[in-house]
């Protein structure tokens, strides 16, 4: 092999960033009905014109936690989740095309896999869940979504509001952390406002908002034609970043979103096969 045939072929190694790691990969997908599947399949291209075409060989789980659990203790494993729920969660984040898996990153838009979090409100709202809204988008909501480590897309400005009730929130795993801390600022300032939070999937929530038997909704996809027919555009909540996620025991150091979308497909099966890719 010639010098520069070499130094290529080293570069390629270094790119994937896998080179250390040998054996078959268990790809961890989250169930249908998910929002942040929905969302990692279109921003990876696993979702194409025809839908979303994740191997039928993927292991499937069905909430953030398992997903969490399944891949910390699996090193051949390799999954994805809300970059909002990784600290203290015994996974390793990947850095994706380069771009590190941080807020700062999804920011400044170097990170490749970042979607919006959307609140979506029932068609008869009750007025705490209306102070309630309104308090998610105000400069104190938002300044709890930072310091959640997520991105503001903004906020509608101070919150002055005042309430009592019960106000029912349903909806994504994903996005359920930081609304769990919109919830806790929010009571403190309204003793006499109960916030219940559901987690289940983002189409449960948005089903559920539809049906009244929720009040808001949390979804961490985009709503389709007949969600938004039934409920109305939702409001943005945050940005998050979807991180792709292995066991802090695999020697993986990166991927690039096309070695990312090829183990999806089933078309990359070894851990040895992404120094080649």
């Amino acid at each position: 092999m010639g010098r520069l045939a070499a130094l290529l072929l080293a570069g390629l190694f270094l790119l994937s960033g896998c080179a250390g790691e040998r054996g078959t990969i268990v790809a961890i997908s989250r169930e249908e009905g998910s929002g942040t599947r929905g969302a990692f399949t279109q921003l990876t291209g696993v979702a194409d014109h025809t839908g979303d075409r994740t191997a039928i060989t993927s292991e499937i789980t069905n909430s953030t936690a398992v997903m969490l659990a399944t891949v910390a203790g699996n090193p051949y494993a390799v999954g994805y989740v809300s970059m909002g729920v990784l600290e203290g969660a015994g996974v390793k984040a990947l850095p994706i095309d380069g771009a590190p898996p941080t807020p700062e990153a999804v920011a400044e838009g170097s990170y490749p896999l970042s979607r919006p979090f959307y609140v979506a409100a029932a068609p008869d709202l009750s007025p705490a869940g209306e102070d309630f809204l309104r308090f998610l988008l105000s400069d104190q909501g938002q300044a709890v979504v930072e310091e959640a480590g997520y991105i503001s897309p903004g906020s509608s400005g101070p919150y002055r509001g005042g309430a009592s009730g019960r106000v029912v929130v349903a909806g994504s795993s994903s996005v359920a952390p930081v609304m769990e801390r919109l919830g806790e600022a929010y009571t403190a300032r309204n003793p006499a406002v109960s916030i219940e939070l559901q987690q289940n999937d983002s189409t449960t929530g948005l089903s559920a908002a539809a049906e009244g038997i929720c009040h808001l909704a949390m979804s961490s996809r985009a709503l389709t034609e007949e969600e938004l027919a039934a409920l109305g555009e939702p409001s943005v909540l945050a940005v998050d970043g979807i991180a792709v996620i292995v066991s802090p025991d695999n020697p993986c150091q990166g991927l690039s979103t096309r070695q990312v979308r090829g183990i999806y497909l089933g078309e990359i099966t070894r851990w040895e096969e992404l120094a080649e890719s």
